[in-house]
């Protein structure tokens, strides 16, 4: 399942102008983040998913949900390889919980079971739209916890892991511009 850079390029200009965001640091985030269908490709692959093992250990692991479940969490998904678990907290799980029967539910201890995650993290793949919508929602959470401090927003993005992770994002931006106006 693939995207043209210019399609994400489009959907970033949407959803920034909506949410009121930078779409070049949407697109720059994409860029550092997927994985490409070929080497120097303008192709990005939506369906990527990888475990973040460093993420795992730190955030999913103490959380003791079942093992599978752990593990979707500290993986990344999509063109801005979001994290099951920023997912989770952005809601993604409750809407695939609602849509269970009131019985079905009953069987859950809290609002997100084992049968959810796969569900809600296949219907997120499928789109492209809600990727690029939920990259700006969890960026603009960043951006918040920054105080509006664009780099440190990045760090957050990144779960700090990479120092360097700003400047390698930002560094994206100029060229993008060439390319892609306003």
């Amino acid at each position: 399942m693939t995207i043209h850079r210019d399609q994400v390029w489009e959907l970033c200009r949407l959803v920034a102008l909506q949410k009121h965001q930078d779409p070049y640091v949407l697109l720059a985030i994409c860029e550092q983040e997927s994985e490409k269908a070929g080497r120097n490709s303008l192709l990005y692959r939506g369906d990527v998913v990888r475990l973040e093992q460093n993420y795992y250990r730190r955030y999913t692991e103490p959380l003791s949900w079942a093992t599978t479940t752990e593990a979707l969490l500290a993986m990344s998904f999509g063109i801005p390889q979001m994290m099951g678990l920023s997912l989770y907290e952005l809601g993604w799980f409750d809407e695939e919980f609602h849509r269970q029967s009131p019985e079905y539910q009953v069987c859950y201890i809290q609002p997100m079971g084992e049968e959810n995650v796969p569900k809600a993290l296949n219907r997120y793949c499928v789109s492209f739209t809600d990727q690029v919508q939920t990259e700006a929602d969890h960026f603009a959470k960043k951006l918040k916890a920054a105080k509006g401090d664009l780099r440190e927003a990045l760090l957050f993005w990144n779960g700090g892991s990479n120092p360097h992770y700003p400047d390698e994002v930002l560094r994206r931006i100029p060229p993008l511009k060439l390319i892609y106006k306003l």
